[in-house]
């Protein structure tokens, strides 16, 4: 009888862990920041969502308000816990993280540091990266990052994943300069 109600006990731990892993239906966020602009955030398709890699769209960039200074857009969803972030990145220096189900959190850094940031990018020519770096096979609860760089009125989104082989050296050095300069602003 014990060991029956062990079995029982370890099945629903497992199914319930699994349904951990659905990702939940692709809806956008709507938000509202400090100063009242209306931003829709969309949710990215991941590999939870079943569609193979190659049918993945690369995500929508996240739609801003015309006239903002935002220079950068940063996405990260997936992993394990199926998290969501957005982390818009303006001029002068003011920092909005947005999670799933989480308040918004405004930071405000130096625009000089914004300003070295955007230097990475450039020289790196985040511009001339392919707009997807998802390889084949995106299994095992890897984070999917989305990075837009706005300049010029003009904007370009590239998407990795984690522990991506095929990554080129350019687009690392740009995904460590932006998490250095994440974690500098927390």
């Amino acid at each position: 009888m014990r060991k029956n109600l062990v079995i029982l006990f370890v099945v629903i731990v497992l199914v319930a862990l699994l349904s951990a892993c659905a990702a939940p239906a692709a809806s956008p966020s709507q938000t509202t920041d400090t100063e009242g602009h209306e931003t829709v955030v969309p949710e990215i398709l991941t590999p939870e969502s079943g569609l193979p890699s190659e049918q993945l769209p690369a995500p929508a960039p996240p739609l801003v308000t015309a006239g903002e200074d935002v220079v950068i857009v940063y996405q990260s969803e997936g992993g394990i816990a199926g998290s969501s972030e957005t982390t818009i990145i303006h001029n002068d220096g003011k920092v909005e993280i947005r999670g799933r189900d989480r308040p918004v959190r405004m930071l405000q850094t130096d625009a000089q540091r914004v300003a070295a940031l955007v230097r990475v990018f450039e020289q790196e020519n985040f511009f001339d990266l392919q707009s997807s770096y998802l390889p084949q096979n995106t299994c095992c609860d890897r984070m999917i990052y989305t990075i837009t760089y706005y300049r010029d009125g003009q904007s370009k989104s590239v998407t990795t994943i984690d522990a991506n082989p095929e990554e080129p050296a350019a687009l690392q050095r740009v995904m460590q300069a932006l998490n250095s300069f994440l974690a500098e602003s927390h």
